[in-house]
């Protein structure tokens, strides 16, 4: 089957949670929610969380929302607290992809990038050394930046990027395109995030693809394929079924072609994702075309471009124009193929999509040339040539490749660097438990010479004696407080010598008192005993002269 009549799903952008597609109730919550809010971090929140909610019921809502909460957020920005102007520019970044996601839809691609660009500036700026520097020394909860927000601004961070790339790609632009993608994937693979990753997988499977590297687009896809069926992700698993069954139709292999086709039309409907819908029927018909079921397959196309139009899915327009014109031209319907392919050059050239732009350009070459058209042949097909080189040049396979390898080299890095702040976790908790062991032994030790020490009093010892071993024993107490002390000393004090002197000779103070006390109490009991023990063989010896 010829490559203009089926739709890859590159799933380029990041905009809403599919399952929250065409709720109602959801909307209506949020709706009811914004009307009763009072905080400004709220309203801004909701009003994008309602752009998200509403796309598939009213898409023209979307930017009118975002921009109300735009305005709220630049307001109030200037006198909000550290925490909300963290909040706030998290709620401004998402808001404004929204807009540009919108205006991508629109194909108007100039304004997308824009406004991506717009949200990746403010997710780079919350990294910058200085920025953070600010937020931390103004903020008493270091957790909240730490924390949930750091991870939020590096979830958003790949999002913008996994955008831009997307958008590149539309233009033909593959290295910039693949270094972005590589950029989103490398971060989401960081912070763990498997539907982001299984979305860069499906992405950078699209790559490959355009780029004719067959086998490493089916690997990717697959890679994608099985994190979302992992995580139940059904509109993931929808794309990648529809870009699995794309390979094998470019294979040949109309059976399993079909097979997921299906798959991936059943998904789409059930959660009723009417952009998801059109691609399937488009290539549903492509293939029905291809097993002789003419009528079915024109209907299957003719499905998708009327949802296509429906939705404003200037894309969709494109290769469904593409695609029946293609069939419209072998079954002898020459002049509703000039206009289905006139009608899909115009809408690629509008939205700036060098792949369509490339599809329609050979259809009206072989059009042209079935009307006897030659100049225009040649016109359309020199563009076609034009547009293939620029997306599958030299430069473009080198780029794939050094972003490929450049990619893997780095995941090798933060592989290796987790092993190795594993190895060390590991060995500082070996450490620990062998310091507690350590320490546990010393204090119970201590407590037994200590104890001993108490029993002095009951036994018979001389008073120097006594201050000989109470001397010894707080010697190693002493001892023992500075080896559990020393590393705090040494955070405190940097290591400095003249410091660590002072905060011993503090200790050393602080335990002298104790000493005297302690030694004076013991002698006290010492002497106090032999005396009586004095008194008692006095006595003893007394009565015993009395009796002789």
């Amino acid at each position: 089957m010829s490559k203009e009549v089926k739709a890859l799903m590159f799933l380029g952008l990041v905009f809403l949670n599919p399952y929250l597609f065409a709720q109602t109730s959801k909307v209506d919550s949020l709706k009811s929610a914004y009307k009763v809010a009072e905080q400004d971090t709220t309203k801004a929140k909701l009003l994008v969380e309602l752009s998200e909610n509403i796309y598939l019921l009213n898409a023209d809502s979307v930017i009118p929302l975002c921009q109300r909460a735009i305005e709220i957020i630049d307001k109030n920005f200037p006198n909000a607290s550290p925490q909300k102007e963290i909040s706030f520019l998290h709620i401004k970044a998402s808001a404004l992809n929204n807009i540009g996601f919108i205006h991508q839809q629109h194909g108007e691609i100039d304004k997308a990038l824009r406004y991506f660009s717009e949200s990746l500036k403010i997710y780079e700026g919350f990294f910058l050394e200085e920025i953070l520097k600010k937020w931390k020394k103004s903020m008493d909860d270091q957790a909240f930046l730490n924390g949930y927000y750091f991870k939020v601004f590096k979830k958003g961070l790949a999002d913008a990027y996994n955008n831009i790339g997307h958008i590149y790609k539309i233009q033909g632009e593959i290295e910039k395109a693949l270094e972005y993608l590589f950029l989103c994937l490398k971060i989401r693979e960081e912070i763990k995030d498997k539907e982001g990753m299984a979305q860069s997988y499906n992405n950078i499977g699209g790559i490959y693809y355009v780029q004719e590297e067959i086998e490493k687009a089916l690997e990717y896809y697959f890679l994608s394929l099985k994190i979302r069926e992992e995580i139940k992700d059904k509109i993931g698993m929808a794309i990648s079924y529809n870009n699995i069954g794309f390979i094998y139709d470019d294979q040949g292999e109309i059976e399993k072609a079909l097979k997921y086709y299906f798959l991936s039309l059943k998904i789409f409907k059930e959660i009723k994702y009417k952009k998801g819908m059109a691609d399937s029927y488009h290539n549903i018909g492509g293939v029905l075309y291809e097993l002789d079921s003419l009528e079915e397959g024109l209907r299957y196309m003719g499905l998708g471009l009327e949802m296509a139009k429906e939705l404003e899915y200037k894309v969709g327009v494109s290769y469904s124009n593409s695609s029946m014109g293609g069939l419209q031209l072998k079954i002898g319907e020459v002049e509703l193929a000039l206009e289905s392919g006139l009608q899909a050059l115009t809408v690629a050239k509008e939205i700036g999509h060098v792949e369509y732009i490339k599809r329609a350009a050979g259809l009206l070459s072989d059009v042209y040339k079935k009307q006897g058209k030659f100049e225009d042949a040649l016109s359309m097909y020199e563009l076609e040539i034009q547009m293939r080189d620029s997306i599958l040049n030299e430069e473009n396979t080198k780029s794939t490749i050094r972003q490929q390898m450049k990619y893997e080299h780095e995941k090798e890095q933060i592989i290796k660097e987790q092993q190795e702040i594993e190895h060390t976790r590991i060995q500082v908790e070996v450490t620990s438990r062998r310091n507690n062991l350590h320490y546990s032994a010393m204090f119970i030790s201590i407590l037994i010479l200590f104890g001993g020490v108490l029993m002095l009093g009951f036994v018979k010892i001389r008073p120097k004696d006594v201050e000989g071993i109470i001397f010894i024993s707080f010697l190693i107490l002493f001892e023992f407080v500075l080896v559990l002390a020393d590393p705090h000393i040494e955070q405190y004090t940097g290591g400095a010598p003249g410091y660590k002197l002072l905060f011993n000779a503090g200790i050393a103070g602080l335990m002298f008192p104790l000493h005297q006390f302690f030694e004076g109490k013991l002698k006290m009991r010492v002497i106090k005993i032999q005396r009586k023990k004095i008194r008692a063989r006095i006595e003893q010896y007394r009565k015993d002269t009395e009796k002789m």
